[in-house]
């Protein structure tokens, strides 16, 4: 990978416009670091990076806001553009960082003091927020997390592995398998037929998790809670005791064959049946 694909600081305005949600409002944006506005008594800054995949699976990492995933125009291109939202009374600042680490596209939002040391822990009263928007080539497996921001993944076509704490997941559109987890959070998939026949596992420790899916996508599906099952298919239940969780319940859709699993602690689980449009 050339070297300035890997430089943050090397910016290529006017390839992506994107949508992203700030604090108080969505922001329509055309990459560029050079761009500020001020907001109240902070700052409100824009960055973005552009380059090749080469590759490489992609890791996209933001404790301090929101991720949104999209499908490329290119089939090697990654566009990143983040807004940040610079609140802190200490003069530490959040920041946008792609490199390679691992064999891996690392791109994440760091957070740094005035020196411009990392800080790695993160403060409940931490003012500061920033949002990432990411597009994704086809074919090219990522991976996202938050802490308690949003994270959806619209239209891409790749394989999918998300994780958040307290933040709500979406998933709509996506040709590729989708794996999810969440502890507190909400976990919503929209499942296109046909569109893997890989394994895909949704678990979420205490919140809800529904799946939108056609009546004719072939799944053989197994949902397992102590909460409730809300469902438009017919399921067969079994009930475990004293166990947690302590009822699974299977369901087998169309012709059946790739298998989606979805479990839970206490959260309800909803498969939900949506009109199928091809």
């Amino acid at each position: 990978m050339p070297a300035e694909e890997n430089d943050v600081h090397h910016l290529k305005p006017g390839l992506l416009v994107i949508t992203l949600l700030t604090v108080a409002t969505a922001t329509a944006f055309a990459q560029s670091s050079e761009d500020r506005m001020r907001v109240g008594s902070g700052a409100v800054e824009r960055d973005s990076w552009t380059g090749q995949a080469g590759g490489l699976p992609i890791r996209v990492v933001n404790p301090h806001g929101a991720i949104r995933l999209r499908q490329s125009g290119d089939d090697s291109t990654v566009e990143v553009a983040a807004v940040l939202q610079q609140l802190e009374v200490d003069g530490s600042k959040l920041a946008l960082d792609v490199s390679v680490v691992d064999d891996t596209l690392v791109i994440s939002i760091l957070h740094r003091d005035l020196e411009g040391d990392l800080i790695t822990q993160q403060s409940r009263t931490q003012l500061a927020r920033g949002d990432l928007a990411v597009l994704i080539p086809a074919g090219t497996p990522v991976h996202a997390e938050t802490t308690f921001g949003v994270i959806e993944a619209r239209n891409v076509h790749s394989d999918i592995d998300l994780e958040t704490l307290n933040g709500e997941m979406r998933v709509i559109r996506t040709v590729g398998a989708v794996t999810a987890k969440s502890k507190l959070g909400t976990i919503e998939v929209t499942l296109e037929r046909g569109a893997t026949r890989k394994p895909q596992r949704l678990s979420n420790e205490n919140g809800p998790i529904t799946v939108f899916t056609p009546p004719d996508n072939d799944l053989d599906v197994t949902m397992k809670t102590s909460g409730s099952f809300v469902t438009d298919f017919s399921l067969t239940v079994e009930h475990h005791e004293g166990k947690a969780p302590n009822k699974t319940a299977s369901a087998t859709l169309g012709q059946g064959g790739a298998r989606l699993v979805m479990t839970s602690t206490s959260g309800d689980l909803g498969l939900k049946q949506v009109v199928n449009r091809h």
